[in-house]
């Protein structure tokens, strides 16, 4: 798991947990900012899921990005007689 997954998470048990004690009225507050807690924990919990069904994705992705990489030679593209020096290094400055 990545340090996004753990965060999320993380956020998402405590404030899954923090919500449901001020929902079953454990704890008593008088404050309604503090229910605010159940949704935004569903709400990481959610974006943890989804977080956990991408990374095999992400990681399939940043492996073929990074071969396209590899494999990119830059186009130049000043003239049609010099398309040939680009590919070997050698480009003449004078046409």
């Amino acid at each position: 798991m990545s340090k996004l997954s753990k965060l999320l998470l993380a956020g998402s048990v405590i404030g899954l947990m923090t919500g449901l004690l001020f929902s079953t009225n454990l704890v008593m507050v008088r404050n309604p900012l503090f229910f605010l807690a159940l949704p935004l924990g569903a709400v990481l919990a959610g974006l943890f899921i989804i977080s956990l069904l991408l990374h095999k994705e992400t990681a399939l992705y940043n492996e073929e990005h990074e071969s396209h990489a590899a494999n990119f030679t830059p186009e130049h593209k000043c003239c049609g007689h010099c398309s040939k020096n680009v590919q070997t290094g050698i480009h003449a400055e004078a046409h």
